[in-house]
């Protein structure tokens, strides 16, 4: 089965990530029939040489962007480049498992009632060690109730092409770093079917810059912002709206009690 793969890159990627991801790809136990890789604006020689090279053994299209537009605008043109129904999602920055793509094939084509499908996750850091797991909730219904907290990891997802641009596709945002976010409670309104598989497709690295980024109090404020009517429409729990509201007070707090609230995160159960 034919399959897209979509990325985007921007000046600040790290080489030596982008060269971990891109080998990993050499990997698959079913490769990509074509990559998607949007350059966010100018990006570095080196970054640029890696994805030349990765042309000699994939069809891979470069789309370049003059000015930088963040992940959701890149994105946005990327989807609707890739010229297969299918397309698989991955960052930069991770890794895929060999058989990443052969499993999330056979999954969307036993299941032609899900729209996008995830899967767990390995945590790594900077230097590929691995620190945990991410898991997530793995039926629809489950993924719905919770969609506030985001229980689809963004670059471990395969989706149905048309069904994403029906709901209008990706977004450039006020907010950065909320373009999968934004999508996934976009998609849930407008009868797109969720799922996650019980195994880990791939190694997620978390990075001390990336940690801090993903817990400033603006980027907390963009989850409240997204989030808070989904949160009324499909949830309502007082516990889930404490834990909608945490990361704009993370921050904040004592390191004691980032590590209590950490422990009750949604997505985990």
């Amino acid at each position: 089965m034919h399959f897209s793969l979509l990325m985007a890159t921007c000046h600040g990627d790290n080489p030596l990530y982008l060269k971990d991801a891109l080998a990993s790809l050499f990997e698959q136990t079913v490769k990509p029939s074509e990559i998607v890789i949007v350059g966010d604006g100018p990006i570095p020689s080196e970054n640029r040489l890696l994805i030349d090279e990765l042309n000699a053994h994939f069809s891979v299209r470069f789309i370049p962007l003059k000015e930088r537009v963040g992940l959701g605008g890149a994105l946005r043109q990327g989807l609707t480049a890739c010229r297969y129904p299918l397309v698989a999602r991955f960052d930069t920055d991770d890794i895929c498992e060999p058989q990443r793509f052969e499993t999330q094939l056979k999954y969307m084509e036993s299941h032609p009632n899900v729209d996008v499908c995830g899967s767990y996750a390995t945590i790594v850091d900077e230097s590929g060690i691995i620190q945990g797991e991410l898991q997530r909730p793995l039926d629809h219904e489950s993924i719905c109730k919770i969609i506030w907290s985001c229980p689809v990891i963004h670059p471990s997802v395969m989706m149905r092409k048309e069904r994403i641009l029906g709901v209008g596709n990706y977004r450039s945002l006020l907010f950065d770093r909320q373009e999968d976010y934004e999508l996934w409670v976009r998609s849930v309104r407008n009868g797109i079917v969720f799922n996650n598989i019980p195994h880990r497709l791939i190694r997620y690295r978390r990075t001390g810059d990336a940690y801090h980024s993903r817990n400033s109090i603006v980027n907390g404020f963009g989850r409240l912002w997204y989030g808070l009517s989904a949160w009324f429409s499909y949830d309502r729990r007082p516990l889930s709206l404490l834990a909608l509201i945490y990361p704009t007070v993370r921050p904040l707090l004592p390191r004691r009690l980032n590590n209590i609230f950490f422990g009750l995160d949604p997505r985990e159960k």
